[in-house]
């Protein structure tokens, strides 16, 4: 949790939110092979649904970004590469490179993490949810699970057993910008104080290494 990626380009992020300032932003985060088609069905329908609504996917390879696009095109969904896209107009766009995950997450409103609607164990809750997102994982949550649950018994963030589940979690929030701004301030302190309890524990590892030292 030490190495929580912030944003330092506010500048950039500025100029994006300036192209989808009147949108919902939904992202689907480190989805890995097979998860997105699972996703495919409630994108389409959440995008016929909500027309102020745009999704960001950010595949954990992102070499297999050429073949989600594939498949959006498929499904008459239109999407772009993020990096690609002139004014960010197509419904669906989606992350192709490395290192700029905290200006995505700032660019969106709610964050759902891949491999834990696949037997992966889930992503790091904490980086999204610092970056001032509604967090939402699926049931395979154990390469993090103290931490979900900790924030999930904060209501700092939420599961959904399954894709019905998920359905019904984004319906009720897409309903509820109340709720949004609630979970979102939920969600952004206990990533401050789980932060800053690394942080002291890392001060206190490196105070004992100085006085063995003398």
């Amino acid at each position: 949790l030490s190495s929580i990626e912030k944003l330092n380009d506010n500048i950039e992020l500025n100029n994006f939110q300036k192209k989808i300032n009147d949108y919902n932003i939904i992202m689907f985060a480190s989805t890995h092979e097979g998860e997105e088609k699972k996703f495919i069905n409630l994108i389409k329908k959440f995008l016929i649904k909500y027309k102020n609504l745009k999704i960001i996917i950010a595949p954990r390879h992102p070499h297999r970004s050429h073949s989600i696009i594939k498949m959006l095109d498929q499904e008459k969904i239109h999407s772009n590469l993020f990096n690609n896209s002139t004014n960010l107009k197509e419904d669906v766009l989606i992350i192709n490179s490395f290192g700029k995950m905290a200006l995505y997450y700032s660019l969106s409103d709610i964050v759902i993490l891949g491999g834990s609607f696949t037997r992966m164990g889930g992503h790091n809750p904490v980086e999204p949810a610092y970056n001032n997102c509604v967090v939402i994982t699926g049931p395979h949550i154990y390469n993090w699970e103290n931490i979900f649950l900790d924030m999930i018994n904060n209501k700092a963030c939420i599961l959904s057993k399954n894709i019905n589940e998920l359905d019904q979690t984004l319906t009720s929030l897409l309903q509820n910008t109340k709720e949004i701004n609630l979970i979102k301030i939920k969600a952004k302190k206990f990533a401050n104080n789980s932060f800053f309890e690394i942080e002291k524990i890392i001060s206190k590892i490196d105070n004992c290494f100085k006085e063995s030292e003398c």
